[in-house]
């Protein structure tokens, strides 16, 4: 994630409902759907990329412990202050910085039995993807990734996003990597193509990743130990 975009306060529209195509809410709802589907993997939910702690709800609900990671202070610092507002314990529930590019330097926190969450494209929206998969490599623990089909209905949906975000002078690419779009304003989010990136697990890690196709639109990324 981009701190200067999010910390600007550019990225905030890509949370505002008003703004989600149909095919946007199907994805979120079946995005929460699969999470819960694999509840029992885990006793801890480590989100990636949390901004305020968008599922810091859910894990209460659930009974599970929530660890939220982000890189903009001002999400972490509203966060916090959620959590302290709840009272609820600190060394069970928290917001706190975290990179996912260097996982490893930070991982006193994250439990043993902890599902690391990267939902709503978090992951694409990583600015060194590849430090990214090296560090959920070396820390070895469960993860799941939500992102985007990378076909032509998938594109042009999150062009719709983006436009009804009103981003300015927006444009697309695609490459060996994945379907990127960008703005004028910072926007930088890329939905990586499964071959792409199951293949960098497993050159990176040995790390044979299962692809979930889910809400006609997304695709998901699940590797368990």
């Amino acid at each position: 994630m981009d701190p200067t975009f999010y910390g600007s306060g550019n990225g905030n529209v890509l949370i505002d409902e008003r703004k989600y195509p149909p095919e946007i809410k199907a994805w979120l709802k079946e995005e929460t759907a699969l999470l819960a589907k694999h509840a029992h993997l885990f006793n801890q939910l480590v989100e990636v990329g949390c901004m305020e702690g968008r599922f810091l709800a859910w894990a209460l609900s659930g009974g599970k412990k929530y660890l939220g990671l982000d890189v903009v202070n001002s999400f972490i610092e509203t966060g916090q202050e959620h959590c302290r507002s709840l009272k609820l314990p600190q060394e069970d529930y928290w917001i706190q910085f975290g990179d996912a590019e260097k996982l490893k330097e930070f991982s006193r926190p994250i439990q043993e039995k902890a599902l690391l969450f990267f939902p709503f494209n978090s992951f694409g929206n990583i600015q060194e993807h590849l430090a990214a998969i090296r560090s959920l490599c070396a820390i070895k623990k469960p993860f799941l990734i939500c992102s985007y089909a990378t076909s032509e209905a998938a594109w042009q949906v999150r062009s719709r996003y983006y436009q009804n975000c009103n981003y300015s002078d927006l444009h697309w690419h695609s490459s060996e990597a994945g379907v990127t779009f960008s703005s004028s304003d910072g926007l930088n989010t890329t939905a990586y193509h499964p071959q792409y990136l199951v293949r960098k697990f497993e050159e990176f890690g040995q790390m044979e990743v299962q692809v979930i196709e889910f809400a006609q639109i997304g695709r998901a990324y699940l590797w368990t130990n």
